[in-house]
């Protein structure tokens, strides 16, 4: 008899587990179904704004030029070839960079698209020219300007950063020796006198004019160029006063160990 009962209480338990089992079950799987439908509204929702904002039209008013330069805003939309009204989708950011790139005195352009709000960030560093130069093309002489890597912006094309007006011109300009004139700029203020001209001879040679000096002869050795421009500043400060201020001296240093100074006789 108590064998019986003992096997009717463990049924009896045994049943109510079980019914516990089945209703913890159907929560998980109530929680589960939940989850699911939260996932599948926020992945509609992001979708759907996703593809709306995307295709909808951008306007001028909706593009954000950033960076420190003097170029107009409407330069760089026009510089951009962006067709107005145009969907964020249609804006490619390789061809927009390449085109701002192209057509603006700029040395780097960064695209950014955001979707919400719909809107498209243009930051750009620009190139500040500090020299007008003068370069051989097919058509004869061109004009342009360079900034202190001694890069060529087309004189039109600088305009556009509505740039001061430097003294120094370079003359000669070819892109093999961009690095050579690019150190001879960036220490154009150490050189004791202001620089005026830099001259790139057709044989390969380089000379400068400054204020003090008529002609600065450097040679055709570009590896020389910082030892030079040393010597050439040494020079600008501690020669007397009757070198450095007669009209005409010509300076030699195409070997910055045996420098030559040339004095006008008259």
């Amino acid at each position: 008899m108590n064998s019986y009962k003992s096997q009717v209480s463990s049924l009896h338990s045994g049943s109510k587990q079980s019914s516990k089992s089945k209703t913890k079950d159907y929560k998980k799987i109530g929680i589960e179904y939940w989850r699911f439908f939260l996932y599948s509204f926020i992945s509609v929702t992001l979708s759907f704004f996703y593809i709306n904002n995307g295709w909808s039209h951008l306007y001028p008013n909706q593009i954000n030029i950033i960076g420190k330069t003097k170029i107009k805003n409407n330069l760089v939309l026009d510089a951009s070839k962006l067709n107005f009204p145009i969907s964020l989708f249609s804006i490619k950011p390789k061809t927009l960079e390449e085109n701002l790139l192209k057509n603006l005195p700029i040395k780097n352009a960064g695209i950014r698209r955001y979707l919400i709000p719909p809107g498209l960030e243009i930051e750009i560093q620009e190139r500040k020219a500090i020299s007008y130069a003068i370069r051989n093309g097919l058509n004869g002489k061109e004009k342009g300007m360079l900034d202190v890597d001694g890069y060529w912006i087309p004189i039109k094309i600088a305009e556009k950063a509505q740039p001061l007006k430097p003294n120094l011109q370079v003359e000669g300009w070819i892109s093999n020796h961009r690095e050579w004139i690019s150190k001879v700029l960036s220490k154009r203020n150490q050189l004791g006198s202001p620089l005026l001209k830099i001259i790139l001879t057709p044989n390969g040679e380089l000379k400068l004019s400054t204020e003090e000096f008529k002609i600065i002869y450097f040679g055709k050795n570009p590896n020389l160029v910082d030892e030079q421009l040393k010597v050439l500043a040494y020079l600008s400060e501690n020669l007397p006063s009757e070198f450095r201020d007669k009209v005409g001296t010509i300076v030699d240093i195409s070997d910055p160990n045996r420098p030559e100074l040339q004095i006008p006789t008259k």
